[in-house]
Parts: C-alpha cells; sequence; structure tokens
C-alpha cells in the first residue's frame, strides 16, 4: 500500500509539473494552453494568433527508487568495510544490518549519485561468522534515539536495494615452522597465533616416540615441553628452540596446544597438561616413565583425544620438523691458472646466517675466507695473483666437526705475445703529385713468439709506389716478416707518389627565347679541393687476429678559375651564351647576350591551382681568379628590362670582363686585386659600356678618346 501511494505521488507531481509549465507559459505566451494527455505526458497547444491550433507534447520519465551496493563478499570480524553504492535519487540512504539500524548507518549523504561510508565490523553488529543481509532505504528519515547506539524500527515499506556480505573470522590458534629441516645444534623456531589465551604449550615427539632421545634436551628422552607466551597485543607468540648435540637424525612431531577459553585441560578440569594426562591416561611425566613406551603415532592418539573430548574448547595444531646431521659439501672446484679467480661455492644445511671458514691451502696458503650460509648455501672468490702453481686443497669448516674438502690446480700464468702496430706518414700535407713517406712501426712487446707475421700494406687509389726499406717481399705491398720474436720490433718505410691535380675540359653553348618565369644558376671552375688520403696497413700472425694501423694525408687544394652566372625574373625574356673551361692552364671564359621585359605570370598548374609569378628581373655574372686573388662582379636587381652584351674570361695570368648594358632599375659593378678595387652602383635607367682588365705586368693602354673639334 505504501508502494502504491509512491507511485500516486509521483503522478501527482506530474499534475504539478503540468500547472507549473502551463503558469509559465501563460506568462510569456497568453494564447498557450498545457493539457495531461496521460500518466507521463504533458500536451502544450497554441489557443490564438497566427500558430492557432499547433501543439507539441513532452514526456516525463519517472524512476522508481533504487539502491545498488558495491560490498564486498567476505569481510573478515575487526576489520573495516566499506559501505557504498549508487541510487537513483534522493539525499541520504539508510542502511540496515540484519534489520538493525546503527548509528554509523543512518542517514548516509548521497552525492553525484553515490553514497560511501566506512566502518569496522564490530561497530555494526558483525561480530559473528556467517552472512550478513543489509537493506537500505532512501530518504526514510529513519534514525537512532540520542544515547542508543541503534534501533529495530525501520520504514513498513519495502527496501530501495539489498546486499549480503559474508562475515568470518579467523582460525584461533595457528602454528608455522621457521624452517622445514634443521641441522643439530641449530635453532628454529615455533610462531602463530593464538586468540584469547595466555600462553600455548609446545611438544616435540622424537622419531621413536617418548622413548626416543629428547629434541631440546641433552641426555633425556620424552617430549621436551616448552611455553610460549601469547602477546595480549595481537595474539601471536613465538618459540626460538636449539637442537641438542645428541638428537636423533629423522622427524619429530612439534605439537602446539592450547588449554581454551577455560584454561583447563579436556574436561579433566586441570589446567596443568602432566597433571591432566596423568588423571585421564595415567601419564604423569612427558620426559619419563609410561611416556616412554609410547610410539608417535600413540602418542598422537593421545593428545587427540584429550583435545577433541566432548565439552572441551582445547586446540591442537601438528607439525613436522626433518632433524639432520649437520653438513657442509663444497661442489668441485674448477682449475684456474695464475692470476684468474677461483669461485668456490657449496652446500650446509647449517641454520641461515651459520658462519662456515673456507681455505685453500698448496704450495702456499692463499687468504682465508669467512662466508655465511644464505639459503642453504655459501661462496667465495679466492685471488690467486700471488699464487704458485701446483695442487692446493680447498677446505670447508663449520667450526664443530664438520668439514669438505676439494682439490683444484692453479696453473701457470699463460703468456701471450701482444703486438703493437703504428702507422705515420711525413709530409701530413702535400700538393697534387707530391711524394709521402709512410712508417710502420712493428713491436711484439709479450713474453712469447709470433709465428707466420705477415704485414701488408693497402694503398689508396691513385697513389703510385716509389719505393721501400726493406723491399716487399710479393708485390709493392707485402712483407713476410715469419717469427717475430718476443721483445722485438722493426720498422718499413715506404714512399709512394699522391696523384697529379686533373685536367679536364668543359663546354656549353645555347639559347632561349620565350615568355614566363626564369630561374637560372650556373657555376663552373677549373680549381681542385683538397683531399684526404687513408693509408691501412695489417699485420697477420697465427697466435693472434689481425692488428691494423691508419695514416692520413691531405693532398693540398688548387686554386684555380670560375665564373657564376645567376638569373631569374618574369616576363619576355631571350638568351644566347657560350661557356668554355681548360682545367690545363685554368681558362675559363662566357660570352652572354640578354634581353629581357618585365611583365607578371601566372601559371596554371592541374587540379585548378595557379601561381603568379610577379618578381622584376635580375641578373648576376662574377668572375673569380684565385691564381691572381682577383675578381669581376656585374650584378642587375629589379630592372624592367635588360638588353646586354658580355663577355669575361680568366685564366693563370689575367682577368677581363667588358659589357655594353641598358637597364631600368638597379646596377652594382665591383673589381678587386689585393691591392685594387672599385665599386660602381646606378640606379634608374642607364646605358653602361665598361672594360675592366686585370693581370699579371702591363695591360696595354687603349687607344686615346679623340678630341672634339667643338673643344678649343
Amino acid at each position: 500500500m505504501k508502494c502504491k501511494r509512491r507511485w500516486q505521488a509521483a503522478k501527482i507531481g506530474i499534475v504539478l509539473a503540468a500547472i507549473m509549465l502551463a503558469s509559465v507559459l501563460a506568462a510569456m505566451v497568453p494564447m498557450v494552453s498545457a493539457t495531461i494527455m496521460g500518466d507521463n505526458t504533458i500536451k502544450v497547444t497554441v489557443t490564438d494568433g497566427d500558430y492557432t491550433g499547433e501543439s507539441d507534447t513532452v514526456d516525463i520519465i519517472v524512476l522508481e527508487k533504487a539502491v545498488v551496493f558495491d560490498l564486498p563478499s567476505t569481510v573478515l570480524i575487526g576489520d573495516k568495510i566499506k559501505i557504498k553504492g549508487t541510487v537513483t535519487s534522493g539525499t541520504y540512504v539508510t542502511v540496515y544490518i540484519d534489520d538493525v539500524l546503527y548509528t554509523k548507518l543512518a542517514n548516509i549523504v548521497i552525492k553525484d549519485a553515490e553514497f560511501y561510508q566506512e566502518v569496522k565490523t564490530t561497530d555494526i553488529g558483525m561480530n559473528l561468522p556467517g552472512p550478513v543481509r543489509l537493506k537500505a532505504w532512501i530518504d526514510c528519515e529513519c534514525h537512532v534515539h540520542t544515547g542508543e547506539e541503534s534501533t529495530t524500527d525501520k520504514p513498513t515499506w519495502s527496501p530501495d536495494g539489498e546486499g549480503t556480505i559474508l562475515v568470518w573470522s579467523p582460525p584461533p590458534l595457528t602454528a608455522y615452522l621457521s624452517v622445514p629441516a634443521v641441522a643439530v645444534e641449530d635453532d628454529f623456531t615455533v610462531f602463530g597465533t593464538a586468540q584469547g589465551q595466555m600462553e600455548v604449550v609446545i611438544l616435540s615427539v622424537p622419531p621413536k616416540g617418548g622413548g626416543g632421545k629428547s629434541l631440546l634436551d641433552k641426555g633425556d628422552k620424552g617430549l621436551s615441553p616448552r611455553k610460549a607466551s601469547v602477546s595480549m597485543t595481537d595474539d601471536t607468540y613465538s618459540k626460538k628452540m636449539t637442537v641438542q648435540e645428541d638428537a636423533t637424525a629423522g622427524y619429530y612431531d612439534i605439537y602446539v596446544l592450547s588449554s581454551g577459553m577455560d584454561g583447563e585441560w579436556g574436561t579433566t578440569g586441570q589446567e596443568d597438561l602432566e597433571a591432566a594426562l596423568d588423571e585421564r591416561y595415567g601419564i604423569p611425566s612427558l620426559t619419563e616413565g609410561v611416556i616412554t613406551t609410547k610410539t608417535q603415532a600413540e602418542i598422537e592418539d593421545i593428545l587427540e583425544d584429550l583435545v577433541t573430548t566432548p565439552g572441551s574448547d582445547d586446540l591442537m595444531v601438528e607439525l613436522r620438523l626433518k632433524v639432520e646431521t649437520a653438513y657442509v659439501k663444497l661442489d668441485p672446484v674448477a682449475d684456474v691458472t695464475v692470476g684468474e679467480p677461483l669461485v668456490v661455492t657449496g652446500t650446509s644445511n647449517r641454520q641461515e646466517g651459520y658462519v662456515i671458514v673456507v681455505t685453500c691451502k698448496g704450495p702456499v696458503e692463499l687468504a682465508p675466507h669467512t662466508v655465511k650460509v644464505e639459503n642453504g648455501t655459501f661462496g667465495c672468490v679466492f685471488d690467486t695473483t700471488d699464487a704458485v702453481p701446483g695442487m692446493y686443497t680447498v677446505i670447508a669448516d663449520d667450526g664443530d666437526g664438520h668439514t669438505d674438502e676439494k682439490t683444484v690446480n692453479i696453473l701457470p700464468a699463460i703468456t701471450l705475445p701482444v703486438v703493437t702496430l703504428v702507422k705515420s706518414c711525413s709530409p701530413s700535407i702535400v700538393p697534387p703529385g707530391g711524394n709521402v713517406t709512410y712508417t710502420i712501426n712493428y713491436t711484439n712487446s709479450g713474453e712469447a713468439d709470433l709465428h707466420n707475421v705477415v704485414i701488408t700494406e693497402y694503398y689508396p687509389k691513385g697513389v703510385t709506389f716509389i719505393s721501400a726499406s726493406p723491399a716487399p717481399d710479393q708485390g709493392t705491398n707485402i712483407w713476410v716478416i715469419g717469427t717475430l720474436a718476443a721483445k722485438t720490433s722493426g720498422i718499413i718505410n715506404i714512399t709512394v707518389k699522391v696523384p697529379e691535380s686533373r685536367t679536364y675540359s668543359f663546354f656549353e653553348s645555347g639559347g632561349v627565347t620565350g615568355e614566363g618565369f626564369v630561374m637560372v644558376s650556373k657555376d663552373i671552375a677549373t680549381g681542385q679541393k683538397s683531399d684526404t688520403l687513408t693509408n691501412v696497413v695489417t699485420l697477420s700472425c697465427t697466435e693472434l687476429g689481425p692488428v691494423s694501423a691508419t695514416a692520413s694525408t691531405t693532398v693540398s687544394a688548387v686554386s684555380g678559375t670560375s665564373i657564376s652566372v645567376t638569373e631569374h625574373g618574369s616576363g619576355i625574356y631571350e638568351s644566347d651564351e657560350s661557356l668554355m673551361l681548360c682545367s690545363k692552364n685554368r681558362s675559363i671564359s662566357i660570352v652572354k647576350s640578354t634581353n629581357a621585359v618585365y611583365r607578371p605570370t601566372t601559371f596554371n598548374f592541374s587540379k585548378s591551382f595557379s601561381v603568379n609569378f610577379t618578381p622584376k628581373w635580375k641578373q648576376d655574372i662574377e668572375t673569380k681568379n684565385c691564381v691572381l686573388d682577383a675578381a669581376i662582379r656585374k650584378l642587375i636587381t629589379d630592372a624592367t628590362y635588360i638588353e646586354d652584351e658580355m663577355r669575361s674570361k680568366a685564366d693563370n695570368t689575367s682577368t677581363t670582363m667588358e659589357f655594353d648594358s641598358s637597364f631600368n632599375g638597379s646596377l652594382y659593378i665591383g673589381a678587386r686585386t689585393n691591392d685594387t678595387a672599385i665599386s660602381e652602383t646606378y640606379i634608374g635607367e642607364f646605358n653602361v659600356l665598361q672594360d675592366i682588365q686585370i693581370g699579371e705586368g702591363p695591360i696595354p693602354s687603349p687607344s686615346p678618346t679623340p678630341t672634339p673639334d667643338w673643344l678649343p
């Protein structure tokens, strides 16, 4: 019934929403009316004006309240738990634990459709193992009365969400061994937890039962009873014990027992274990008498019967400990040569961190090592630098009479030949066609001879062999040394000629006429750049791999002449030219005529892509003579037209340029030598006639210009 009223309230909300919507629309547009068409739909209609009769509808979605828990499947008694989840609406969530509301779970705030509250299990009734059911209500306005921790009052309608958690408790008694096996006279530890106890009893049953040798007490028999105190803080206990020296090798049964919450063993009413065993089984002592006649299996049955008697809350955990005779065992030791590390490893069942002394004795005694057992192994490394070759004995000793030994042969150090190969050249810089001398130094600085020694020289391309001392044994580049004795060396001197400077020629002639965008760039030269020649020599022998050395010589650059031409611009263009070059005498020349008129150019590429070219004309011609250290340059820029006839030439003795240029733009003329320079600039529309000559010695004077008749 309550649920139905909630749905009715939702419908009333829709009606109220329709009334509010109609009021708002009426205020904004007086000729509009709103009508409820169904449970979740509102219709709006225009009643007057240009749009009379037109309408539209609005659907209102009503969601039922719901809570979805996000909980762990299990939780441990005493731990903290996060009570959280998501909701479809609301302001608060109240969560009941097994139909009980606790203060910390009342009215949890909802934020962004989520709720969250962290609590301790024991604060919300999760004190016993088993399933726990959670129920949640949204905005139920439930609370716990002041001064109370919980309430069973709850809403009368169905919850908005439910969940389940399994609560469990840890075992009241646990027991563990620090190691599964232990050597005689070494330590081991029994540890664990015992909830609600002050102490636990630990018994050790020998392999031969109660009549066997005690695990812990030398000279005794029986079960070696011990007690371990339990921490009041975290219920833990720990007992470290030492296996006595005459304990029997084999498996001991270890029992950890708790007398339970009543502090009494079984149903005997006795707080002392021996008294309880005496009363129930006629066993008054755990170290002598009747107990010494019992086997391991019989003692197990007696103890199990005692703690599992109906009405008893005693607890017991059984463990098994292997007791071994202590041992130290060395692994085989590999032979080494003097100077190499001597690695020694081994195994032992002595306890973790137990100290073992390792020695190595032979013709001399190497420095001993003290090492610790780690995870059942040990190891060390002997330095043999000062060892004398011979047979050595390695001994590992635990100090309790347990030893092991291995023999190892330390061999004489192997003396290997050591070869060095060094190569040099002179001079380091040589002109084309010059001579270079290479010097090869080879040395065997080791203690052993080298055999089948061969030295091979690899000449760079273009190098010419002239002579060598000593002379090659094969061709011009192989020396067969044979045996190179220890501590000996040798020298080979080789003279070669580097390549001459290159000789070549070049000629180009042609013309072009047209309209559009022009870009021309030419650069020719008779000079030669410097070059590096790298020479390699290799020494091979029977005992070692090949050894190589290198030396490098720089062949110096050769001065020459060059001409560079750059022209670009947009418009009408006509040019004829010829270029000629001969490297032998550094001769280079150009004859060129140019006619150019500026016009912007548009070029249409594919896919409707076009480019506009608008640069005015530029002409840049420069002749350089690096033999004479001279240069002449003519540069026209931003020209609307150019009419130019020019020729230029350079060789070993001179550099010239003559031209007749008409233009509208800017002209720069420059020429220089070591001691002379000229510079001229003309901006506007000019006709320039120029003849520039630079050379060695006097230059013939041109014919004098005639004097005009009108001069006085």
